[in-house]
């Protein structure tokens, strides 16, 4: 899969209507929220999920999204599928929380009748003042085992961040928390509720592969770190009763720290490991 383009982009435009706070219904994607210095990009139907996020004008993120599995007798041994593939016309909802015009607030609900499986995200972006180099995007997923009879639910988040031409490194410190870095580039997220029952940092290609490659897959538990062209996993794992109900809270922050004139050289090396990668 191709990463995401490096650099400033246009953001779009979103139409508003009045409600209780002003808000929006959005197409499937891509779709865009903004807030302060920060914006980020959403591909509601395709496994690039939350594949751009900028800030003060620079965007550091490849690819953050999520893949689910079931373990029941009519499905032993099926494969992780990408959220994506739950419900090809999701539910997707905007808002702007903070009434400066432009939306800051995700919904998008996937309503699997056939998995008898409903998932629903909702993510608020939070910018820092021009300049402030950090910014935070909250996420709360809510997951509903809709059908008649019990299921294991296996949930996993990929997050692949681009912070350095290949020289990034991870480390899964505690269960519920994640961090990467380059220099004193940095960021982390950490998981509110529940702690995962799984985790793993590896190289994005490795990690990517286990949950696309059509086998099922447990996250290994490896903690790193681990410095290249690196990636982590999240996975959880649900024991649900026909109309139970598991929500995950979690956040991520992106802190930057450097001078103008390196974030610019560093640029420069990120859109050459880009080019480079698309080529292959």
């Amino acid at each position: 899969m191709r990463k995401a383009s490096i650099g400033l982009l246009a953001a779009a435009g979103a139409a508003l209507v009045v409600c209780v706070v002003a808000c929006s219904p959005a197409s499937a994607g891509p779709i865009t929220l903004e807030n302060g210095n920060s914006w980020a990009r959403f591909w509601t139907d395709s496994q690039l999920g939350n594949g751009i996020w900028v800030v003060d004008g620079w965007n550091w993120l490849s690819q953050q999204w999520f893949w689910y599995r079931l373990d029941r007798p009519s499905a032993p041994g099926a494969a992780e599928q990408s959220l994506e593939t739950l419900d090809s016309a999701p539910w997707v909802f905007t808002t702007d929380t903070d009434g400066d015009t432009v939306d800051d607030n995700l919904r998008v609900r996937y309503t699997g009748a056939g998995q008898g499986l409903t998932v629903e995200i909702n993510y608020n972006l939070m910018g820092g003042p021009v300049g402030s180099q950090r910014a935070d995007l909250a996420e709360t997923i809510r997951i509903t085992n809709t059908a008649r009879v019990q299921q294991t639910v296996h949930f996993f988040q990929y997050v692949d961040f681009l912070l350095s031409a290949g020289e990034d490194t991870v480390r899964i410190p505690w269960p519920n928390t994640a961090d990467q870095w380059f220099g004193v580039i940095h960021t982390a997220e950490t998981v509110t509720t529940p702690v995962p029952s799984h985790y793993e940092v590896n190289m994005a290609p490795t990690l990517l592969g286990k949950l696309i490659d059509g086998v099922a897959t447990t996250l290994n538990d490896d903690p790193g770190p681990l410095t290249g062209d690196v990636a982590w996993a999240f996975e959880w794992d649900f024991v649900m009763a026909p109309g139970d109900t598991r929500i995950i809270s979690k956040d991520k922050s992106l802190v930057l720290t450097p001078e103008p004139a390196t974030l610019a050289l560093m640029g420069l090396g990120l859109a050459g490991l880009v080019a480079r990668r698309r080529r292959k």
